[in-house]
């Protein structure tokens, strides 16, 4: 598997002396919307998508149908001189008999995908496809969410301990400079390793 050296641009005018927790989620946002313009995806992404698939389809296909059967009620609640844009939905739905709306659940429920597809906008599609692969074990950080905590925790100065050759312990004071932060992605987009700078200050 090829793997890519992809700068990640990270300009601040931040005051990492003393930066208020604003001013961190801020760069986290940026940081994070830069990673996705890059086009970037989470580690382990395209196993998960694969593994959830069945549970996405099911999800975004089962609110197309409750959407088609309740369009259905409320055509024939109209057909029965109900005003659907006013009425209690209760009412609504009260127009239709049982067997009615069980005959609309069995027709809709033979969905095709371009119904389904213009029952669903993309945003709401891709917000099911976010909480499913959430759950997944195989993505390893969803949306970066504590790689990008880590590393703006690290912009501020902190320290730093290491044996030096002599043996002793000592302590010293680093800080990541975020303009040099470089991700290593594979050929699926997956970002496997972050690359910066983290010198001495």
């Amino acid at each position: 598997m090829s793997k890519t050296l992809v700068q990640v641009p990270c300009q601040t005018t931040v005051d990492w002396s003393a930066p208020s927790d604003q001013d961190k989620a801020l760069v986290k946002s940026e940081l994070w919307q830069t990673l996705h313009d890059l086009g970037c995806e989470c580690n382990g992404k395209s196993l998960a998508v694969d593994s959830a698939a069945t549970t996405i389809q099911q999800r975004i296909k089962a609110i197309a149908i409750t959407r088609r059967v309740d369009l259905g009620i409320k055509e024939l609640a109209t057909s029965r001189g109900i005003d659907v844009a006013t009425a209690d939905p209760a009412v609504i739905t009260a127009a239709s008999s049982a067997d009615e709306i069980n005959s609309l659940i069995a027709l809709e429920s033979i969905i095709s995908q371009d119904t389904i597809d213009k029952m669903l906008t993309n945003e709401e599609m891709g917000d099911i496809q976010q909480e499913e692969l959430a759950k997944s074990r195989l993505v390893r950080d969803p949306e970066w969410a504590k790689d990008l905590g880590q590393l703006v925790r690290r912009a501020e100065p902190h320290p730093f301990s290491f044996i030096d050759q002599s043996g002793l312990a000592v302590v010293t004071t680093v800080q990541i400079k975020l303009d040099t932060i470089q991700v290593e992605i594979d050929d699926r987009g997956e970002v496997c390793a972050w690359i910066y700078e983290i010198p001495t200050i």
